[in-house]
């Protein structure tokens, strides 16, 4: 028996429009400029396009009059008052809420989009919170033992470089130029 196999799908994940030239579609462009050429762009292959860099979120709502969480998904879009300002209901800010909580445990905005969409769809998102979960964990182990290896690689140079004999001014520090 033959089994047929499908082709691979190669997918792009594309940096240059959050890196190049300072941004430009996440800082010039409102969500409504892009819109019009998202097909186009996801029939070219690509999967992910960053537009909501850690700078970004003050010119959103500063220069583009949008709310970054709006922008990605997070929050619905809210209605205008006659002053210009939006007006969030209380399950908005139940969201936010929801949303910065996410935040501390260390979620990133594409998993607390992807636990909200499940729960808006009627299922339970806790075995997808549980597997986020464990993975932030286990990247936070990593960093720490990182950090671990790193606080103790700083003691022993600290340790020769208070049993180095002092050098004359104008020298590189010998500690640092010793090989490793």
């Amino acid at each position: 028996m033959s089994r047929s196999r499908a082709k691979p799908r190669f997918e792009f994940v594309d940096v240059s429009l959050r890196d190049a030239h300072q941004c430009l579609w996440a800082t010039r462009m409102t969500t409504a400029m892009m819109t019009p050429i998202l097909g186009a762009i996801d029939r070219v292959g690509y999967a992910v396009i960053n537009i909501l860099g850690g700078a970004v979120f003050d010119v959103c709502v500063r220069y583009l009059q949008e709310n970054p969480y709006e922008r990605v998904g997070l929050l619905g879009r809210a209605p205008r008052a006659a002053n210009g300002y939006r007006e969030y209901g209380e399950n908005s800010l139940e969201d936010l809420r929801f949303i910065h909580k996410a935040q501390a445990l260390g979620l990133s905005l594409r998993d607390i989009h992807e636990v909200m969409e499940i729960a808006a769809g009627g299922r339970a998102p806790c075995e997808h919170v549980r597997s986020a979960l464990n993975s932030r964990l286990q990247e936070v182990e990593r960093r720490l033992r990182e950090l671990r290896s790193l606080r103790a690689t700083l003691r022993q140079a600290l340790a020769r470089v208070d049993q180095a004999p002092r050098r004359e001014a104008g020298c590189r520090c010998p500690v640092i130029e010793a090989p490793s």
